[in-house]
C-alpha cells in the first residue's frame, strides 16, 4: 500500500490499530497527532500497522496506536481551545484520587477523557512491561531528540537510539502526557523527529516505531532489521550537540503577547544569558541562562526553553 493511500484513509477512528495480546508480553502504546495537524506521525503509524498486518507478523505482546487530538486533526489545527499535550497534569491528579474529569468546558478536555478511557480499558499495566511513546513530528530541522519520563529510560535510549536525550530534572514539562504516566509509575517518552522533507520524516518515524517494537521484544530481530529503510543519522554528532541535555528554563508565550523569536535563531543554537532572543508587545526578551535554545512546540511564536549539558559524575 502506498503512502498516499495510507494518508487518505478515514481518520474518524481514534484507534489507529491494535495487534497482539496483553497477556503474551510487553505493551507498547503509541500516540500521534497530540497536535492535530502533526500528521507525519499518523502516516508513519498507519504504515507500520499495515505492514505488520500484510506480512502476518505475530506480535509477542500488545501494540496499540492512538490519535490524540481528533477534532483538531479533522480541522487541520494544532489545537482548538488548549494544547492537549500540556493538559495532563490535572488528569494525573484526578487519576491518583480516583475521580473523573469534573468539567468538560473545552474540546481538548473531551479528547483527554476519551484517551484516558481507552488507556484505562487496556490497563492495569505491569510497570516492567509497559512503554507509552508519543510521536512529535512537526519540527523542521535535522536534529531528533527524545524526552523520557525518568533517568533510567533516558540513559538506555540515549545509548540504543544514538539520539540526543532531554531530561527534565527541574520539572519544566510536568504537565505533558509523558509525565502523566510517570505519576502512575509507568515508563513513557516523547520522540521528536525534525526533518524538512516530509517523506524522510515519515520514514525516520517508522524506524523509531520499529526500534521500540524490537526493544520491547514485540517483534523479532530478523523482521526488525529488514524494515529499516535507511539508518537513522546521528545528527547531534554532526552539529556537536551533547548526548544528554537538561531542560532548566521554560518561557511560554500567550496567544495575545505578539511573541516572536528572532528570525535567525533556530532550535539547538547556543545562546548567552542576557542575549536578545525575542520580542513581544512589552519589548525585548533576553535569555535567562546560558545554554541551548529550544523553540516551544517548534514555533517562533509560542515561547522557548533553555537546555544545558548534563555532565556525568
Amino acid at each position: 500500500m502506498s503512502m498516499e493511500q495510507v494518508s487518505k484513509q478515514d481518520t474518524t477512528n481514534r484507534i489507529v490499530g491494535i495487534l497482539g495480546k496483553k497477556t503474551k508480553g510487553k505493551v507498547l502504546i503509541v500516540s500521534c497527532c497530540m497536535y492535530g495537524n502533526d500528521t507525519n506521525g499518523l502516516v508513519a503509524l498507519r504504515m507500520v500497522f499495515n505492514n505488520l498486518k500484510e506480512k502476518n507478523i505475530v506480535i509477542e505482546g500488545l501494540f496499540v496506536g492512538l490519535i490524540g487530538n481528533m477534532m483538531a486533526h479533522h480541522l487541520d489545527k494544532s489545537f482548538i481551545d488548549e494544547n492537549l499535550n500540556y493538559m495532563w497534569a490535572e488528569a494525573s491528579t484526578q487519576e491518583k484520587n480516583n475521580i473523573a474529569l469534573h468539567s468538560l468546558s473545552c474540546n481538548e478536555q473531551i479528547e483527554l477523557k476519551e484517551l484516558r478511557n481507552i488507556i484505562q480499558q487496556i490497563g492495569a499495566f505491569d510497570r516492567e512491561k509497559f512503554l507509552f511513546l508519543n510521536l512529535n513530528t512537526s519540527g523542521i530541522g535535522a536534529i531528533d531528540y527524545v524526552i523520557p519520563n525518568h533517568e533510567i529510560l533516558a540513559d538506555y535510549y540515549a545509548k540504543k537510539l544514538n539520539i540526543t536525550t532531554l531530561s527534565d530534572t527541574t520539572r519544566q514539562l510536568h504537565s505533558m502526557a509523558i509525565q502523566y504516566f510517570k505519576t502512575l509509575g509507568l515508563s513513557a517518552m516523547e520522540i521528536v523527529v525534525q526533518r524538512s522533507n516530509e517523506m524522510e520524516s515519515i520514514t525516520i518515524t517508522q524506524n523509531y516505531i520499529y526500534e521500540m517494537l524490537y526493544r520491547l521484544q514485540l517483534i523479532d530481530k530478523h523482521f526488525y532489521e529488514n524494515q529499516l529503510q535507511f539508518p537513522i543519522p546521528n545528527a547531534a554528532a554532526a552539529v556537536l550537540l551533547p548526548g544528554s541535555l537538561d531542560i532548566i528554563f521554560k518561557y511560554e508565550a500567550h496567544h495575545d503577547d505578539d511573541f516572536l523569536i528572532l528570525t535567525h535563531l533556530q532550535s539547538f543554537q547556543r545562546v548567552k544569558k542576557g542575549g536578545l532572543i525575542a520580542h513581544d508587545k512589552q519589548g525585548p526578551i533576553f535569555a535567562a541562562h546560558d545554554g541551548f535554545l529550544l523553540l516551544q512546540n517548534h514555533s517562533k511564536t509560542n515561547g522557548y526553553m533553555i537546555l544545558q549539558e548534563i555532565h556525568s559524575h
